[in-house]
C-alpha cells in the first residue's frame, strides 16, 4: 500500500472518504465554534437576570464576618433564587440549542449523502434517514454518557449549590456586598468569566461544542446504516494534537471497526475526533470485476488507508487550503518549518450557512 506521506490526491473511494472527512472536521470545529459563540451571547442574559435576583437580598445581609441566622436564611433565599433564575435561562437555552443540533444533523446526513454520492464512480441511489428521526436523535443520543438536557440540569443543581457557597465564603472573609455579588456574577475587568455564572456559561460551551460533534457523528452514522450494503467499516481519525488524549487514542488503535460496532463519537465533553465510512471493493459489492473499466477498478479496492497523521494529510493539501486553515502567521511558520500539530484551525468560526459554503464542490 502508498505511503500516506507521499499521496498527495486521494486515488481510490476510500482515500477521498478519509481526506474529505479530516478537512470537514476542521470546519465542524469552526462550526462548534460558532455556536459555543451563540451559547456565550445567551449567558449574558443569565447573569443579568442572576444580578437583579440576588442584590436586593444581598444587600440586607449584615456586613462584618459574622453569619447570623437571618444572614442564613438571605443566603439559602439568594441561593435559591439565583438558581431559579438560572434554572429557566438555561431550560430555554437548552431547548433551543436541541433545536439548533437538529438542524446541524440534518444538514450532516445531506453532507454525507453527496460525499459518498462524488466519491462512487458510478451512480447510487442512496437513502437518507428523515429530518423528524434526525430530529430526535438530538434528544436521546448521550454525549458522554448524559444526553444534552441531563448535562444542563446537572448545571443547574450545582449553581445553587455554588452560589450558596460563595455568598458564604465571602461573608466569612467580610466582603462588602459588592464583593460578594461579583463573586456570583464575575468582573467586567475580566469579562465576567471568574464569576459563578460565567463557569456556567463555559460548561455550557463545552456541552454545545460537543453536541455539534455528536450531531455529525450520530446523523453521518444513520445514513451509513440506512445504506449498510455500501459500508465495510470505520476509521476513527484522530485530532493529532497536544490535547490528544488516552481514550481517542485507544479508540484509534482500534481501526478499522466493523459495520455493527460504530465507534462512539464524540467520545468525551471537548472530542474533536471525526469517524469516516469505509467502503467495500467491486467484488464485495457484487460486481463483475473484470468487466470494469481499469480505472474503476482501482477506485474500489475495498481497503482501508494506512493511519494517516494531521502533518501527513496537512501537507497535501494546496496552498490556498493551508492559508485557510492556518492564517498568514501560521501558514508562515509552517512554510518556515514549524510541525502542524493543531486539529483545529485559526480561530475562525463558522454559521451552518457559511459551512455549507466551505465545501462548493459537494453543494454547488
Amino acid at each position: 500500500m502508498s505511503d500516506p506521506r507521499k499521496i498527495s490526491r486521494p486515488r481510490t473511494v476510500n482515500q477521498i472518504l478519509i481526506d474529505r472527512s479530516i478537512r470537514h472536521g476542521i470546519y465542524l470545529v469552526r462550526l462548534a465554534g460558532g455556536e459555543a459563540n451563540w451559547t456565550d451571547s445567551q449567558m449574558a442574559s443569565v447573569r443579568r437576570a442572576v444580578t437583579k435576583t440576588i442584590t436586593p437580598l444581598l444587600s440586607e445581609l449584615n456586613e462584618g464576618g459574622v453569619i447570623s441566622a437571618a444572614d442564613e436564611a438571605l443566603m439559602n433565599e439568594a441561593a435559591t433564587r439565583g438558581s431559579e433564575a438560572v434554572t429557566e435561562l438555561l431550560e430555554r437555552l437548552s431547548g433551543e440549542s436541541l433545536k439548533r443540533l437538529g438542524k446541524i444533523a440534518i444538514a450532516e446526513a445531506d453532507f454525507e449523502k453527496r460525499l459518498l454520492s462524488k466519491a462512487f464512480p458510478i451512480e447510487m441511489n442512496f437513502n437518507t434517514p428523515s429530518d423528524r428521526f434526525l430530529m430526535s436523535l438530538m434528544e436521546t443520543e448521550p454525549i458522554a454518557g448524559k444526553s444534552m438536557r441531563q448535562w444542563f440540569s446537572d448545571m443547574k443543581i450545582q449553581t445553587r449549590t455554588a452560589i450558596n457557597d460563595q455568598i458564604r465564603q465571602g461573608m466569612i472573609e467580610g466582603e462588602s456586598i459588592n464583593e460578594i455579588l461579583r463573586r456570583v456574577r464575575g468582573r467586567r475587568e475580566n469579562g465576567f468569566k471568574d464569576g459563578i455564572i460565567g463557569r456556567v456559561g463555559e460548561n455550557a460551551k463545552s456541552i454545545v461544542r460537543s453536541g455539534v460533534m455528536r450531531a455529525s457523528n450520530r446523523a453521518r452514522n444513520a445514513f451509513h446504516m440506512d445504506n449498510i450494503e455500501v459500508v465495510k467499516g470505520f476509521q476513527w481519525i484522530l485530532t493529532l494534537d497536544d490535547r490528544t488524549c488516552s481514550i481517542c487514542v485507544d479508540a484509534e488503535s482500534q481501526n478499522p471497526y466493523l459495520p455493527s460496532n460504530y465507534p462512539e463519537a464524540p467520545a468525551h465533553i471537548g472530542c474533536r475526533c471525526v469517524v469516516a465510512v469505509i467502503t467495500p471493493s467491486w467484488e464485495e459489492l457484487g460486481y463483475d470485476f473484470d468487466e470494469l473499466e481499469p480505472g474503476m477498478r482501482a477506485s474500489m479496492n475495498g481497503e482501508v488507508p494506512d493511519t494517516m497523521t494531521y502533518q501527513q494529510w496537512f501537507e497535501g493539501q494546496s496552498a490556498e487550503t493551508q492559508m485557510d486553515i492556518l492564517g498568514q502567521s501560521r501558514y508562515d511558520a509552517f512554510k518556515n518549518g514549524a510541525d502542524i500539530t493543531s486539529f483545529a484551525d485559526r480561530g475562525q468560526i463558522l454559521t451552518l450557512e457559511q459551512l455549507r459554503a466551505m465545501e462548493p464542490d459537494l453543494f454547488s
